[in-house]
């Protein structure tokens, strides 16, 4: 009676737990070989029904007659233990938190099997969000991402990744893996209005690209064009400036001796404030790097890996953003011939709630004698207001 006023689909899991009424075997290839399991093939047990309702290949291969009634096995010769068990355990479960928890590499296969067991319109809509839930934490591999969300026309995916991009674009094209994307995925970065990079980095990414690939000189020059054709600056979004000039009170936040500087890579920290009045999705910030040396003192500092942070100090109870990555800024030479340098840093879109304090830290390790973070006075803003802040201004994707 429980049976039937829980409905059999409450049960289906427990079903792969029985292997009493297992009615098929399927044979696929050993990828777990230990000393112990040298074995070239695994038999794994299933129940036709669920395999034939969950996938149509082996929809067909029952229902064709493509294979004996009373055959007891098949054997899918070219797919791995580990994966297939991956995808029965969507048949069974739908994508439950051991599916979540995959690794990328992983992640691709089992996609790439479901397809194959044409299982891919049942997987399709988990898979994509799936993906694009953890695609911050899989930054170093988003090309990747990208190429096999085109390749299976995955379009939440693909739209995510072209987003994403373009939200850090001066980073990402110039990761070695771009060079390996499809002319598709380039033409579509060059559809885009606006990203964030200047106009100069997006030309020597596209010919790095175009050196590495094997394209007709016709195509080669559309892609050029079509960079050339574009305006600095590229960035998206509006920039929120909250200082008119740097002309304002300056608070003292690090000094440093030009004298004897450290011959050994010391940590430079720096932190502000700052309270959103109103709701705003951001996609970058900008910081001035101020020069504590001579102009007469010859420096040679090499590109600061910088870390930079930002995190909810008190404010509303929903979910909030967060957001820590490191860039890279080279601004050894601009600073030889001004006191300061602006500095625009970008990242994948922020929302942050209105009435929210947060706190914007940047950390860098250096050698010998640093620049400084210049930090302003107070802020008065319709957006925002401050103490004191490091921030000179944001560059706000929407107002919600």
């Amino acid at each position: 009676m429980e049976l039937i006023n829980s409905g059999f689909a409450s049960y289906v899991k427990k079903i792969s737990e029985d292997n009493s009424l297992c009615d098929i075997t399927i044979i696929v290839d050993n990828d777990e070989k230990s000393p112990d399991n040298v074995r070239e093939t695994v038999p794994v047990q299933a129940h036709r029904l669920v395999l034939s309702v969950m996938s149509g290949f082996f929809h067909k291969m029952f229902n064709d007659n493509l294979i004996k009634v009373n055959q007891p096995n098949i054997r899918l010769a070219g797919v791995p233990y580990s994966i297939f068990q991956k995808c029965l355990r969507f048949m069974y479960r739908g994508f439950d938190d051991t599916l979540s928890s995959m690794t990328l590499e992983d992640g691709i296969k089992f996609y790439k099997i479901a397809r194959m067991l044409l299982m891919d319109t049942k997987v399709q809509q988990c898979y994509s969000k799936w993906i694009t839930k953890n695609i911050n934490k899989w930054e170093s591999q988003l090309w990747t991402i990208f190429s096999m969300a085109v390749k299976y026309d995955l379009q939440e995916v693909v739209l995510h990744c072209k987003n994403y991009v373009t939200d850090v674009a001066g980073e990402l094209l110039f990761f070695d893996e771009f060079r390996t994307v499809p002319l598709s995925i380039v033409q579509m970065l060059l559809s885009c209005e606006n990203m964030n990079c200047t106009q100069a980095e997006l030309k020597k990414a596209i010919k790095c690209w175009i050196s590495a690939n094997q394209i007709d000189d016709h195509v080669a020059n559309e892609l050029l064009n079509s960079v050339r054709s574009k305006k600095d600056p590229l960035f998206k979004g509006e920039e929120v400036k909250f200082y008119n000039s740097m002309k304002v009170k300056v608070l003292e936040v690090e000094k440093q001796s030009t004298t004897s500087p450290a011959k050994y890579a010391t940590e430079h920290s720096y932190s502000s404030e700052l309270c959103f009045r109103k709701s705003v999705a951001f996609v970058g910030l900008t910081v001035f790097f101020e020069r504590k040396w001579a102009f007469t003192q010859e420096i040679q500092m090499k590109p600061i890996e910088l870390d930079v942070q930002i995190s909810k100090l008190w404010g509303s109870y929903g979910k909030v953003q967060s957001l820590e990555r490191t860039t890279v800024v080279d601004i050894g030479n601009l600073l030889t011939q001004r006191s300061a340098h602006k500095v625009s840093i970008f990242f994948p879109e922020i929302r942050c709630d209105p009435y929210t304090q947060y706190k914007f830290c940047f950390r860098w390790k250096g050698e010998g004698v640093q620049p400084v973070l210049h930090m302003f006075g107070p802020i008065a803003h319709d957006l925002a207001t401050a103490g004191e802040s490091l921030i000179w201004s944001i560059y706000k994707q929407q107002v919600l």
